[in-house]
């Protein structure tokens, strides 16, 4: 005879085991407790996943540098479209990211600019005699999402954590420890590093938390909308004004982005907040005219609250320390008037001078020479900045001279 006994018995063990399994887990998923922390050790954290934060990633990775990089959105927000001049072609070349550029069916190519500027004409400047060729208007969520998709097939880079806060930072073991949750994650994680690199643009995620405030130059902000069902245009156009300035471009999807510049105390910033007084700004423009958005303006039912934010230049008091272990780079660093064409470029060639600046401080064992390239870094930023950058916007705000009266070119002489 055979006894069913040990059987029965060891099937009721297995339900009984089972039972336990069901009860463990519905008591950790719905009664709030949390499971162990997901942690990641790692040499580098690049706080930002745009275009600065990318660069250093990429440097990294030809270095063979250890990184991570943490970025709390998922590029599904909405983003000012820009576009590329024909002369950043080498730094995208020596990124890696030219051919992805330029093979992308979602950028469109950029002929050249028009401007009414310092006159009551149009001005037009091609691309043509450009030894680069042409530029583009970019698709920026998608120029985002090829940068971070490249920084983590190409190197030791970690899957990206899209962390929505970063809850602590302390000292440890390594000199870093961040703290978030994923969006809609109960479990936290961990990240320890060596270095931070705050690539977060101007939320400066890090440097906030560092009590590191920028020097702000002026008080310019952007309102901007995307209109649709327009032509396609292969050039960029900006216009001057009495009270600021306006910049048009065309996006992908047969989309325009329309933006106005003006300073966040003037009455034109006020009237700029509403769908209302935004056409009533651009009604009797050169651009207006120039880009056929009469019909546009004249409907009633295509009227959009227009999106603002700043677009002040502004710099850092300090790009970072060897001895803590972290830097800013991109935005977070510097941010350019949008005047200056700058903001992509400058992200992109930071971000490379950067990770150049901390394989070498790791490179040295005397603390005399880190300070060395830490200094000569932040040296190069302040030099550009002010030396570069400040002269040359002086240098386009002085050749507007129609308006030397009102008070927003007053403040630019």
């Amino acid at each position: 005879k055979i006894s069913i006994g040990p059987v029965m018995w060891w099937v009721e063990a297995s339900c009984f085991f089972s039972f336990v399994c069901a009860l463990w887990y519905y008591w950790y998923k719905y009664l709030g407790h949390s499971t162990p922390n997901r942690s990641v050790h790692t040499h580098v954290c690049i706080i930002g996943a745009g275009p600065a934060g990318c660069s250093v990633a990429l440097t990294l990775n030809k270095l063979n540098v250890s990184n991570v990089v943490v970025e709390s959105g998922r590029f599904e927000g909405r983003k000012v479209g820009e576009s590329l001049h024909p002369n950043i072609k080498p730094t995208l070349k020596n990124l890696d990211l030219l051919e992805i550029v330029q093979d992308s069916p979602v950028h469109l190519p950029s002929h050249g600019y028009s401007s009414c500027w310092g006159s009551d004409e149009i001005e037009y400047k091609d691309f043509i005699f450009s030894p680069f060729g042409n530029g583009w208007h970019l698709d920026r969520q998608q120029f985002d999402a090829d940068l971070l998709k490249l920084s983590v097939s190409t190197g030791s880079l970690h899957e990206p954590l899209f962390i929505n806060q970063i809850l602590s930072v302390t000292e440890g073991k390594y000199k870093w420890k961040l703290t978030g949750k994923r969006q809609g994650d109960k479990e936290e994680t961990n990240i320890f590093c060596n270095w931070v690199i705050d690539a977060s643009g101007r939320n400066r995620v890090l440097t906030k938390l560092l009590g590191i405030s920028p020097v702000q130059h002026d008080r310019l902000l952007s309102y901007s909308v995307i209109i649709s069902n327009l032509a396609k245009s292969g050039h960029s156009m900006v216009e001057a004004v009495p009270s600021g300035w306006w910049y048009t471009t065309s996006l992908p999807g047969d989309k325009q982005l329309i933006t106005f510049y003006t300073d966040d105390d003037l009455p034109s910033a006020k009237l700029a907040r509403t769908a209302e007084g935004f056409k009533e700004l651009l009604k009797g423009t050169k651009l207006c005219e120039a880009k056929k958005l009469e019909a546009w303006l004249n409907d009633p039912d295509s009227a959009t609250r227009p999106s603002c934010v700043s677009a002040c230049s502004q710099v850092l008091q300090s790009f970072g320390s060897h001895s803590a272990g972290w830097l800013a780079v991109g935005d977070a660093a510097m941010a350019f008037d949008p005047l200056s064409a700058m903001g992509i470029t400058m992200a992109l060639m930071s971000g490379v001078s950067c990770a150049t600046t901390l394989n070498r401080c790791d490179k040295e064992s005397d603390e005399a020479d880190k300070d060395k390239h830490l200094r000569a870094y932040s040296t190069g930023l302040e030099d550009f900045f002010r030396n570069s950058f400040l002269q040359a916007l002086k240098m386009y705000y002085s050749s507007e001279t129609r308006f030397l009266d009102e008070e927003f070119w007053i403040r630019r002489k």
